[in-house]
């Protein structure tokens, strides 16, 4: 009567309906609030649930589809799981099947090798490629090098080097642009910076023009090391050179004198930086605030985060990074809270 009175439709229980509607019930006698809840689970639980099913998956493609991309995307995912060891299998067992690897195929487990920091057998696999009919592209040549710059001082990045001298023979032509990518990702592994010079001597010596992100790329390489008289250097260069120097040079330069704890140079390029036409950013400020910080300049740091904020630019975590460990260098702990 009461869902009647509100205009709605009764449905019509059938004896289909019913065992439909006791399969249901449950069991659990309890009131709905005191049974309890299921837990929802975490995106990591989830994340790992659908690896797991992909897993699956791509086990399932390279028995049931035995194809070049089958074990292409079977190699790129067990290096995303950081299963280096099953990516070379499965590597293996498509030799094994008959199949001709392709270009594709070994740029995968180039990248393989260098996240699983084995340059030896990077090396030797693109030896192997040579000796076959396929020509290695630039990203063969990109990921060659990454996996070899890990370490400089090895004879696998020597041997990088000898086989980058023949690029153009195997039908590619390299850009300053090329080189510029190649410098910033072998310069992320500190703290050698031995990589980006190498790579800039071989860049030269085919006479391929350096441009500002060139030199940018030097600059960080060599102050990340603590290499400030060369990362110097390499500015005074690039004026000779003629090439423009903008924002992320200065910032480089900045950050070189920080890490080797040359304050006052790392002012010079601050102020220098000031009186040109180019405009400060948080990093800038924050790495002279930092350097200032080290040298035990307090009230010189404080007074460039003033400046800092009448500039209108925001301090981030870092720059208040560097104001702790300045006031803890000055004897502030006070100050430091």
């Amino acid at each position: 009567k009461f869902h009647n009175g509100l205009g709605l439709k009764l449905r019509k229980f059938t004896s289909s309906s019913l065992r439909q509607f006791a399969s249901l019930q449950t069991t659990d006698s309890r009131p709905l609030f005191e049974r309890p809840r299921k837990t929802k689970q975490s995106k990591k639980e989830v994340l790992r649930q659908q690896l797991r099913k992909q897993d699956w998956k791509i086990a399932q493609s390279v028995e049931l589809k035995p194809t070049v991309n089958a074990h292409n995307k079977a190699i790129e995912f067990l290096a995303y799981q950081w299963k280096f060891k099953q990516a070379i299998a499965v590597f293996d067992a498509l030799k094994e099947k008959g199949l001709d690897p392709q270009v594709n195929t070994y740029n995968r487990v180039l990248k393989v090798y260098s996240q699983w920091r084995k340059p030896e057998s990077a090396v030797q696999e693109f030896n192997n490629l040579l000796g076959s009919n396929l020509k290695p592209s630039l990203k063969t040549y990109t990921n060659l090098l990454i996996a070899c710059a890990r370490f400089p001082e090895s004879q696998s990045w020597q041997d990088a080097l000898a086989l980058l001298k023949d690029i153009e023979t195997t039908g590619n032509s390299p850009t300053a642009e090329w080189y510029n990518q190649v410098i910033a990702e072998c310069s992320n592994f500190l703290p050698h910076a031995q990589q980006a010079t190498d790579l800039y001597d071989d860049m030269k010596s085919r006479g391929i023009i350096a441009n500002t992100e060139t030199f940018n790329c030097l600059i960080r390489a060599l102050g990340k090391a603590g290499k400030l008289s060369e990362a110097v250097q390499v500015f005074e260069d690039m004026k000779v050179n003629g090439t423009t120097a903008d924002q992320h040079t200065f910032v480089g330069l900045i950050q070189a004198s920080e890490v080797s704890g040359d304050s006052e140079t790392a002012m010079k390029y601050f102020d220098e930086l000031s009186s040109s036409d180019l405009e400060h950013s948080e990093r800038s400020y924050t790495f002279a605030i930092s350097s200032l910080g080290k040298a035990g300049k307090l009230d010189q740091a404080l007074s460039l985060l003033e400046q800092m904020k009448k500039s209108h630019i925001t301090p981030t975590i870092h720059t208040f990074n560097a104001l702790i460990t300045a006031n803890f260098v000055d004897g502030n702990g006070d100050g430091a809270l």
